[in-house]
């Protein structure tokens, strides 16, 4: 890391963040529209599986975000049911600077106090930079796996 951004704020995300989140979704996840990920986060604040956080600056600017649902079973986990990291995502120029460590030790805490001991994640096996920051995230390595599908129609 070159720096440590200090006086970091990280809270769970509420309906007045929607439109900041749709955009910071957006630029993680672009093969899906705004307007369908602002459908989602809809979905996810009406919901009790799926949570967002968000990182701000001392200025309150938003440096990125991170989302989590609860799954019934993780490959590589013991626990059940676990939460699942399912998106993590940092602006540029504030990358490498403790925000995605502190979005994820957030998570942590408030996972524990939801008194589950286990969180997952995964990362595409090609995306080496994810496995780093995973690593440096206090996550272990489990598994790699191949998905399949066969089509039936």
């Amino acid at each position: 890391m070159s720096r440590i951004i200090k006086d970091l704020t990280v809270r769970k995300m509420t309906d007045t963040d929607t439109l900041i989140w749709g955009k910071m979704r957006h630029e993680l996840w672009d093969q899906i529209s705004t307007d369908e990920h602002l459908l989602d986060i809809k979905r996810i604040l009406n919901g009790r599986k799926r949570k967002g956080w968000i990182a701000l600056l001392p200025n309150q600017f938003p440096a990125g975000f991170a989302e989590i649902s609860m799954r019934d079973y993780a490959n590589g986990c013991r626990a059940q049911p676990v939460p699942s990291l399912e998106g993590i995502w940092v602006i540029k120029p504030y990358r490498r600077q403790g925000v995605g460590f502190s979005l994820v030790k957030t998570i942590k805490i408030d996972s524990q106090e939801q008194e589950v001991t286990e969180l997952c994640s995964s990362a595409h096996i090609e995306n080496t930079v994810s496995h780093s920051a995973h690593q440096s995230w206090g996550f272990d390595e489990t598994d790699h796996v191949a998905f399949f599908r066969a089509s039936l129609v």
